[in-house]
């Protein structure tokens, strides 16, 4: 499961602007992994502003296409932005015969992006007041997206501790020499500050 997508994002725009019935809809299937998730915003490969949308919502249902989306190809789910006249929404949309998506090449070959065609697809409204809470939806997202980032710096600093005390070298274990002790303790005082809030 794509957790930033799904969790991050998805999960937690759930759990602030859906309706009871959504979020017994949708959550307790992002919580066994059932369903994966994406965002959809972007339409041009320029900087997201609101008049560059054009995906648009008829009745109930969305038409339009989404470019770099992460975890789009994989994705069960959808929350997309798209305007109904003048008014931008956060739109949930289902993965189906309306939706296709199709993988493109990034820089990060880690992650799934692909471009997304939503053909009329039934959209269920999530909130009516979408770049505002785009913009929310995202700072949120930006914190827990550090914490992962400063866990992952941890774990490289500790694989390096750790590794540097099994090494020896000139018949001396690595730990014994000062420059490896000089190299990672910058890097510990500046995870430790991070990690606290300094």
């Amino acid at each position: 499961v794509p957790f930033g997508s799904t969790v991050y994002l998805l999960a937690e725009a759930l759990q602030l602007w859906g309706s009871e019935k959504q979020k017994q809809q949708w959550l307790p299937k992002i919580c066994t992994g059932e369903i994966k998730g994406a965002l959809a915003t972007v339409e041009t490969l320029q900087q997201l502003r609101p008049e560059q949308i054009t995906a648009a919502v008829t009745g109930d249902r969305l038409s339009g296409t989404k470019q770099v989306v992460s975890d789009g190809s994989i994705a069960d789910l959808y929350l997309v932005l798209a305007k109904q006249g003048e008014q931008l929404g956060l739109y949930l949309v289902e993965r189906g015969e309306t939706v296709v998506a199709e993988s493109v090449d990034s820089v990060d070959l880690s992650r799934d992006v692909a471009q997304v065609h939503f053909h009329n697809a039934p959209a269920d409204l999530l909130t009516d007041d979408g770049w505002t809470k785009l913009q929310q939806l995202q700072d949120r997202a930006a914190v827990l997206y550090a914490f992962e980032q400063l866990g992952g710096a941890q774990s490289a600093l500790d694989m390096a501790v750790n590794y540097a005390q099994e090494r020896f070298s000139f018949g001396r274990a690595r730990r014994q020499h000062l420059l490896p002790q000089r190299r990672a303790r910058p890097l510990e005082r500046l995870l430790r500050g991070v990690g606290a809030g300094q």
